[in-house]
């Protein structure tokens, strides 16, 4: 799945690329490099990335980190690196922190519930010549399927209040214990925020996008942008 929405990628499909400094003529030898990403004639959703020894920055109109203004990457990583073929979950390990989110958190307990829908499911289906041979077997079914059904409308419950942020990370826990849902994985929620992924992940793409494009531009002997 996808961290990368319609309207993120739609966000760089206009832009251009410029080198606004470069500390050598070949880009991937310069220990300083400076790149900015935006639309022509506006600075509309402007993305520059910094290239230095020790890592990359990200910062412009997209809010993102902690701070929403912007990224740094774990050390030594650059321009070869960034613009490769890179999974957004491997992005996400070298940019962002780990952290509860209202957004995970749904997702997991929607994982949940979709467990548990097919476990009742399963438990359901017992063949009419069945019924009647099933004795103590049977009870234990119907036990079975009254804590599913159980488990399965508290989820319905929880749901929303994560949703408008009523329940935060440490009243979750709570109700997941009340409801026999705890798990030894702790709080659902924790992990990766998705929506800094998506941005993330899609200023890389566009960013790799917009460098091949120069690249393909130099090899071809066509006029193409030079660093600054």
């Amino acid at each position: 799945m996808t961290r990368v929405a319609d309207h993120m990628k739609k966000s760089f499909e206009k832009h251009e690329m410029k080198v606004l400094h470069s500390s050598s003529l070949d880009p991937f030898d310069a220990k300083v490099l400076v790149v900015e990403m935006k639309q022509p004639g506006t600075r509309n959703m402007k993305v520059q990335v910094t290239f230095t020894p020790e890592g990359i920055a990200i910062q412009g109109d997209v809010g993102l980190g902690e701070t929403q203004r912007g990224l740094c990457s774990a050390t030594g990583y650059g321009l070869a690196w960034w613009v490769g073929q890179l999974s957004e979950d491997y992005l996400a390990e070298k940019f962002l922190h780990t952290k509860w989110t209202k957004e995970r958190a749904i997702e997991d307990l929607e994982y949940m519930r979709e467990q548990l829908r097919e476990e009742l499911k399963d438990a359901e289906v017992v063949k009419p010549e069945e019924e009647s041979a099933l004795g103590d077997a049977g009870k234990e079914r119907d036990k079975l399927i009254a804590t599913l059904s159980r488990k399965i409308a508290a989820l319905d419950e929880m749901i929303p209040g994560v949703d408008d942020g009523q329940v935060d990370a440490r009243q979750l826990y709570d109700d997941l214990c009340d409801a026999d849902l705890g798990s030894d994985d702790g709080t659902p929620g924790w992990g990766y925020c998705p929506t800094d992924m998506g941005w993330l992940a899609a200023i890389q793409q566009a960013f790799k996008r917009l460098w091949d494009e120069w690249q393909t531009k130099k090899l071809d002997g066509k006029p193409a942008a030079e660093p600054a």
